[in-house]
């Protein structure tokens, strides 16, 4: 304590291995869902679901000839990926400049792409389980 009765002010930070904590910047709304642009190349982006969809379906076909059994799981997220990549790579990502997010009828149109993914999925696994 200092002689007038208040506390003394806390020391200065010290610098850890050249680290000073006022060089840290962090965006308060980075990493939103569909907040920005989530990717540079959407189309892009798209094109590599479109891939693993194909990658997907490739081993789940590969587990069902050589085993005799399928994950459900793996059926089901299968279309879901591949319908989102196609909506993405006819469509890329276009944005608003007014609220800097994507368009209201991309959104609806991504959200009907899951939906019908979801539905194909389990689809798929009624007729592979029958």
């Amino acid at each position: 304590m200092s002689p007038q009765g208040y506390r003394q002010p806390p020391p200065a930070p010290v610098p850890v291995a050249g680290f000073r904590p006022q060089e840290v910047h962090v965006k308060p709304n980075a990493g939103r869902w569909l907040g920005a642009r989530a990717v540079k190349n959407p189309r892009l982006f798209g094109a590599g679901c479109v891939a693993g969809c194909a990658l997907l379906a490739g081993v789940n076909y590969a587990i069902l000839e050589s085993q005799r059994e399928y994950y459900p799981q793996l059926l089901v997220l299968t279309p879901v990926v591949g319908t989102l990549g196609l909506w993405m790579v006819l469509l890329g990502q276009p944005i608003d400049p007014a609220t800097n997010k994507p368009r209201a009828w991309w959104r609806f149109g991504a959200g009907a792409a899951l939906v019908i993914g979801v539905v194909i999925g389990i689809l798929l696994c009624v007729y592979v389980g029958a």
